[in-house]
């Protein structure tokens, strides 16, 4: 192998991975505009679709409404309606504020060791109870859909959310808080 040959194969090699940043990069405004549409990410064996898990959604979680909590939930939710009207990103974001902290009550009201409790941050909570066995295999996926949600409306800014998207958000939200503080007084 001359040296031509060897920089040939050097340049062949690494000809692909800089015109796939080259084009990130030139067209980075117009990606920027189009990842709200995207509805399927497919790379080798990871394949994450986006349309399905919002539509999968309702379905997962069932509101059993306990009248007791009901009344306290419409408390809490009733001023983000309100919200959603004005803003439908910070409805979401506060409905998710509201799950985060019913996992934290229901954690302090059903497991022993409080002190491990204080060094479990909000993302891994979620987790936690479910391997303490204190929410079910269903509500854990349904909080992960939940966050993955929020975190959608949170860091894609060129989304667009309407009202009845962030109200069918929030009954979501309602609707495992519920689950959670009926859970939390048993």
């Amino acid at each position: 192998m001359d040296y031509l040959q060897f920089f040939a194969s050097i340049i062949e090699s690494i000809v692909w991975p800089i015109t796939v940043v080259v084009g990130i990069l030139l067209l980075r405004r117009n990606i920027e505009t189009i990842v709200p549409y995207i509805q399927r990410i497919k790379v080798k064996d990871f394949e994450l679709d986006l349309k399905e898990a919002k539509q999968e959604l309702p379905l997962e979680v069932t509101f059993e409404p306990a009248p007791d909590l009901l009344s306290k939930t419409k408390d809490q939710f009733s001023d983000l309606y309100q919200l959603a009207e004005l803003s439908p990103r910070a409805a979401i974001l506060e409905s998710w504020l509201q799950v985060e902290s019913a996992l934290s009550k229901l954690a302090l009201a059903k497991l022993d060791d409080q002190g491990a409790m204080l060094a479990i941050p909000p993302l891994r909570l979620n987790e936690y109870l479910k391997r303490k066995s204190v929410i079910s295999n269903e509500q854990y996926r349904f909080v992960n859909r939940l966050r993955e949600l929020r975190n959608k409306s949170v860091h894609l800014l060129d989304m667009n959310i309407s009202l009845d998207e962030a109200s069918d958000y929030i009954d979501l939200a309602r609707s495992v808080t519920t689950q959670f503080e009926r859970k939390g007084f048993s």
